[in-house]
């Protein structure tokens, strides 16, 4: 386990699995650039008459106790491309599901055949494994691209979803 926190709804800070970072991955604690990111979106937005200085003020008072990315998320909401829409988080967690769901189907499949032919065939189930398992890393890639490419602090991060 790591030393970096996770907090859960309605519930203490917990230490952060790797599954957790995986399967939650709103919940994964921010750098201070990441909320020097968001500062800087929010004014952004400000400048461009998107919202007023009474909600830029108050989005921004939201940054410094910010301590995840469903934080950020709700500070930045509303604001073009500022933030990962919430179905792709979703579409992660469906994939990933789907995967390891036909996995485990043909991995008890595969077991039972080989239990009752009395030998070790062909492991089959391997196959939706890895190809399954490949499309689920592809799908949470892109996800966490998408939150990288947002926060990452460079000028054109920043600018080009705006």
């Amino acid at each position: 386990m790591s030393d970096n926190p996770l907090p859960h709804p309605g519930g203490p800070l917990i230490p952060a699995t790797p599954l957790e970072r995986l399967w939650w991955p709103e919940r994964v604690p921010i750098s201070d650039l990441e909320r020097e990111v968001a500062a800087a979106r929010i004014a952004q937005a400000q400048a461009g008459g998107l919202i007023i200085g009474t909600e830029a003020d108050r989005r921004r008072s939201r940054l410094p106790a910010a301590r995840t990315r469903e934080d950020l998320r709700i500070a930045l909401k509303g604001l073009p491309g500022a933030v990962i829409p919430a179905g792709l988080l979703t579409a992660c967690r469906v994939v990933t599901a789907v995967w390891l769901g036909v996995t485990l189907v043909n991995l008890a499949v595969w077991i039972l055949v080989c239990s009752f032919s009395r030998s070790v065939i062909n492991p089959w189930w391997a196959w939706p494994a890895v190809v399954g398992g490949g499309l689920a890393f592809a799908v949470w890639w892109v996800a966490d691209s998408a939150h990288r490419q947002r926060f990452s602090g460079s000028r054109e991060g920043r600018n080009s979803h705006a």
